[in-house]
This record gives structure tokens, sequence and C-alpha cells, in this order.
């Protein structure tokens, strides 16, 4: 079973138990629906998470390493979930699924380009220039959040913040401020008990990725303000609020902290808190990225597009290999400029109208957004008449027709056509289509995704050889006994770098030179899993000799001082690759290893010249 594109039955269900629709409301998911796998994004077990055979999921990361195929498996991860919450926070807001949209209706399409838009431009500036965007340090928010608790609390105790006695105080008050908040009730009291089954002192440890973006819309359980007449809406914003002011006080925290680290002049904490900023703010960006996935993706999936550019009805199969084409300007004009006025103007997708949050009787049918009496007699459903007019008001629908100035509902009706291109089978006759829509949504995304990187001035360029300075960089490494890992070097002045060389026990080299300085892991950042530790980590250092080709220099370990050698090392003709020698201090003879480029990063001096 897969994780569908967009709207799924399972997280209906999840939502509807937690707002007592109970299991018998809303009870098992039609065979078809995805499965639940591990936390949810806001409701514990109840809600889809981590689901590893994920449609959504597997689309962001094939687009992601399309144009990154070495990207860092955390912050894949954590884009990863930013667009399963999606799927939660934002369920019932349409412009995140493109949902109820109609060009020849002028409604839904702008919206959702603009939610797109909105969540691309907003996490640009956190990503850019950011260490910990591209090879994050934390697996999630809840590594990040326990991280700056134990900073204060580490700093709370350094002598030279004791010596000033509002120090302790108030790094003290911002851990305890943090544990406050992670801690504090979120849960409404009408629902506690449900989930009281996943609860604990720690919100964050049944929710590690919370979503820090509130519902767009009145109509959703998630809404900060409920409709009069509307018995489920809103009744789990406090959990949407909750989570959001985690968030929140958290970079506040920092912030504060970053203020006392400045007026009691302790340099080791603001280093600290400067990498959690950073940690934030590209937490913040993975979050807007899957966001602006999530919505890019479900155009594909739940509109008529695939098969007006195909030539073939809703509902028919689009024949086997057809690559749709697609616009490099993912907007209403370059769809206009794509399609031509007269595809372009019977463009919209099908309607999903929530009966039971009072938005209409339309599209009823075998769907649990407004399940018809059919459905709710089938057993276990039948309970459902009971509880969905005991908490909503609400009975079974009875129009299996769309709203007016739409043809067609997202789920196939006795009334209408459907579009619902979510996942494949045969459950519903547009899932013939699923694979083609699948194949434009990722290479969308793929343009969505290397459009982000031009813009935060990732993108990969050249490697090695073609910049100025050839060992700039992060570069790969195999050594002959096997070990694997990575270092990364930046340019550094003749006077910095030989005085940073010299700090491990190196020499200084003769002019001409360029210095180099940087770090190495055991294994390569790329290659380690989410959540593992490094093997060893540590320092390398160097200098160019007879030319930029050939760098010598040393290395240390951070794990054990004790352990440190020499190196060195010379690129090829193509300067993406290299050969060299290391030595171990104490141990007689000289050890092999190899390497290849990898990507240059921000800040590494590749461009500079020689001084």
């Amino acid at each position: 079973m897969q994780r569908r594109f967009g709207r799924s039955p399972a997280t209906i269900v999840g939502l509807g138990m937690a707002l007592t629709l109970a299991a018998a409301a809303l009870c098992p998911p039609p065979a078809e629906a995805f499965k639940i796998s591990g936390r949810g994004t806001f409701l514990g077990d109840i809600a889809v998470h981590g689901d590893p055979t994920a449609i959504h999921e597997q689309i962001t990361e094939a687009a992601i390493r399309a144009a990154r195929p070495k990207a860092n498996a955390t912050m894949v991860l954590n884009i990863q979930r930013g667009v399963e919450n999606t799927d939660v926070t934002h369920q019932w807001d349409s412009e995140y699924h493109f949902d109820n949209a109609s060009v020849a209706a002028g409604v839904g399409f702008r919206e959702g380009f603009a939610a797109v838009t909105r969540h691309f431009r907003a996490a640009v500036p956190n990503a850019t220039d950011n260490p910990q965007f591209l090879k994050p340090t934390y697996r999630d928010f809840a590594q990040i959040a326990t991280a700056a608790e134990a900073t204060f609390r580490l700093f709370a105790r350094h002598p030279g913040c004791v010596g000033d006695g509002r120090c302790p105080a108030d790094l003290r008050r911002l851990a305890e401020d943090l544990e406050e908040r992670r801690a504090e009730g979120i849960i409404p009291s009408r629902v506690e008990k449900v989930f009281s089954l996943v609860a604990g002192r720690d919100n964050l440890a049944r929710n590690p990725y919370p979503d820090p973006h509130r519902a767009t819309g009145n109509r959703s359980p998630f809404a900060d303000v409920a409709p009069v007449g509307c018995a489920l809406c809103g009744r789990l914003g406090s959990v949407n609020e909750g989570y959001v002011r985690i968030v929140d006080a958290v970079d506040r925290s920092v912030e504060d902290g970053l203020d006392d680290a400045r007026t009691y002049r302790l340099p080791g904490l603001r280093r600290k808190l400067l990498v959690l900023r950073d940690a934030v703010d590209a937490y913040r960006a993975f979050q807007d990225l899957g966001h602006a996935f999530h919505a890019s993706q479900d155009f594909f999936a739940h509109t008529n597009f695939v098969e007006l550019m195909a030539g073939v009805s809703v509902e028919q199969p689009i024949p086997a290999g057809t690559q749709i084409s697609i616009t490099g300007t993912f907007n209403l004009a370059g769809l206009r400029t794509l399609m031509g006025d007269e595809l372009y103007g019977a463009l919209e997708s099908g309607a999903v109208v929530t009966n039971w949050l009072g938005e209409g009787d339309h599209c009823a049918g075998h769907n649990l957004f407004n399940p018809d009496g059919e459905f709710l007699d089938t057993v276990p459903l039948w309970l459902g008449r009971l509880a969905l007019t005991f908490a909503t008001g609400f009975g079974a629908g009875e129009n299996p027709a769309p709203p007016p100035g739409f043809h067609y509902c997202h789920y196939q009706t006795a009334g209408a056509a459907g579009l619902n291109k979510d996942e494949p089978g045969t459950h519903e006759p547009s899932s013939a289509n699923h694979l083609v829509a699948r194949d434009a949504a990722t290479r969308m995304s793929e343009i969505v995704w290397r459009a982000f990187l031009v813009s935060i001035k990732a993108d990969d360029g050249g490697g090695g050889g073609a910049a100025a300075q050839k060992w700039s960089g992060q570069w790969d490494f195999t050594q002959a006994r096997g070990v694997t890992g990575g270092f990364a070097l930046r340019h550094e002045t003749d006077e910095n770098g030989a005085e940073l060389l010299e700090r491990i026990g190196g020499k200084a080299c003769a002019e001409p030179t360029d210095y180099f300085a940087g770090g190495f892991t055991v294994p390569d950042d790329d290659a380690l899993p989410a959540g593992g530790q490094f093997v060893d980590t540590g320092k390398i250092r160097g200098c160019t000799v007879g030319g930029p080709n050939h760098l010598v220099g040393r290395y240390e370990s951070n794990n054990d001082d004790t352990v440190h050698g020499d190196i060195d090392l010379t690129l090829d003709g193509t300067g993406k690759r290299w050969r060299g020698t290391f030595t171990v201090d104490g141990t007689p003879g000289e050890l092999r290893w190899e390497g290849t480029f990898d990507e240059h990063f921000d800040g590494d001096g590749a461009t500079e010249p020689s001084d």
C-alpha cells in the first residue's frame, strides 16, 4: 500500500478519531489507502509519518538527488517531513493540494501558485549562506531544542558566567522556559483522552518535526477561529498552535542567549548558539520547501493537466510511455504559454467538499469527505451514521454532483468523473494515469529544487580543477584498508593558513603557495545515516608545493589528540581526482589513499586569488 500524493482516507480517519468521530464514525480506510507508519507529524502514532514506500517522499528525494546526487541524508529527511506536514496541518486548505481550482471559474489556481511562491521565498533567506541547510547537524527539531536547553544549563555553570550574578540566572531562565514550553499542555480537553495514548511530558518527543505554520482556512480542525455551525472546525487548533509556539520559543531563546553571550562575554556560548540559530533557520527552510514541493506535486495528481496535454478524456488511460511536456515557469502564465488558450481554459481540478465541516453536500460517494449512505452502510462504517450525526450534526451525503462551475470530483462518484491520480491501482479509473502524473511531478520538483539552489547561490557549478583554488571544496576519500570518509577545505590567507598548519605540527611552505584548512569525518557525512555517529572527526590543513596540484600538510583527530600525521596529495589532470599518502606519527611507513571532488560550499574560497 502506498502513501498517496495528497489527501488521504487514512489521514482523515486519524483526525476523525481524534475529533471524537472515533473508530465508529470513520473507521478503517479503504484497502487502497496508504499505510500509517512511524510517528505522526502532529498526532503521534495516529497520523502518517515516515512510510518508506511514501510516494510524495520518493518524488521529493528523486528530485533533490537528480540535482545533487550526494545530497545529505538528514537534509533530504527534513524536507520530506515538511512535505508530510502539509498533509496534516493543511489537509483542508485547498491551495496546498490544488483542489477546487478552475481556470474557467477563476478560482483556486492563483491561490495554489501563491502558496508555492510564498513558501519558496520564505525558505530562501533561511537557507542562504547557512551551513546547517545543506549539511544539518541535527536530525530533527527536537534535537535542536534539546541542544539549546543543554547549552544554557552548561554555560550557567561556566566560571565566566558565575562571576556575574545575573548570568547564571538569565541562562537558567532560558533553559527552564524551554523545558516548560516543551511540556505544557497543548491538547484540547475534549480530545485529551484520545491523545493520552501518545502523550508525554515532552511534546517534541512524540512529534520531533513540528510544522511552524498555521492552517490558512477556517473550515479545518486545525483552524485558529472556527465559523459558527461547524462542530469540528478548530477542535485541533491548539495542537497546531502549541507546536508553532514551541518553534518560536526555541528561536527566541537562542536570540536571547546570543544577547547574553555578548553581555557576559562568553565566546564559547556564542559559537554554540550561532550554530543553533543556523539550525533553526535551516529547519524553517526545510518545512517551507516541503510545503512548496507538496503543493507542486499535487498539481499533477489532482488536476486534468496530464490528460489535457496527452489529448485524452478524464478517466481514459494515457498511452504507456507518454511523457508530458512541462513548463520551466511554474505559474499560470507559464501554463498558458505551454498549453495554449483552449487547453488552458479547460484546466481544472476535482472538487473536494467536506460535508461534515459544513462545506456543502457535493461529490457524495465512497469517500470520507462526503460519505454517502451506501458507503456508511458498509460494515463496520454503518456505525458512522450515529457518530457522524452526533459529532457534527451532518448525516450521509446525498448529492454526487460537483459544485456549480466544476465538471469533476476528486473521487469518482455516481454523478461525476474523478481526477484522483494519487496512487497506482484500479480503485479509481484515473489511477491508471498515476505514473504519468508522478513523472511530471518529479521533473517539476527537480526544476523547483534547481531554481532554489540558484536562489541561495548553492548551484553545483564547476568542481575541483575548474576553480581558481583547486583544493577548495568537499572531497571524498578511500584508504587502502577500506576506510572511507570525506574532508572539506577552504582557502586561507598565507598568514592565517601558516599559523593554523603550525598549530597541529606542520611547517609553512615556500612561496609561491596557497594554504587550505578544514576538517575531516569518518565516514563521509553524506554517507552517515540520519541520526548516526561519526567514527572520527578532525582537522586537516595544508599548503601547495611545486604548483597548485600538489598539497602537503597535516591532520589531527578530534577524538584523540595523540592521533595525527602528515598528508601528501596530488591531483590528476582533471582536477577532480587525487591520490596520495598519509602517515601516523609514531608508526613506521606510509599508507595510501585516494579520493574525488564532491562539491563546493559557501565560503570555501574557490574563486579567491592567491595572495
